[in-house]
């Protein structure tokens, strides 16, 4: 039953925090968000912040590396002419 009420009480806490969120929202652009708008800008904003401070999510050890790759350039430069 425990179980129950945590998730209760975050769902409410959620909804407060995205309640403040669309009234600042409002007070600051002048533009009333609906509750499914204010939602997703308020979770938008949330994954932003999380990445900001925390860095992005890593990749699993077999994902192939999203940085820079060393390339064997010694047969690229071997055909090259002058």
């Amino acid at each position: 039953m425990l179980g129950g009420h945590i998730l209760l009480n975050m769902m409410s806490l959620e909804e407060t925090y995205i309640r403040k969120f669309k009234d600042a929202y409002q007070k600051d652009f002048g533009e009333a968000l609906t509750d499914k708008e204010a939602s997703e800008r308020f979770f938008r904003l949330v994954r932003l912040l999380r990445t900001v401070l925390y860095g992005a999510p890593s990749n699993p050890p077999d994902a192939q590396p999203s940085g820079p790759r060393l390339v064997d350039e010694s047969e690229f430069n071997a055909n090259l002419k002058d």
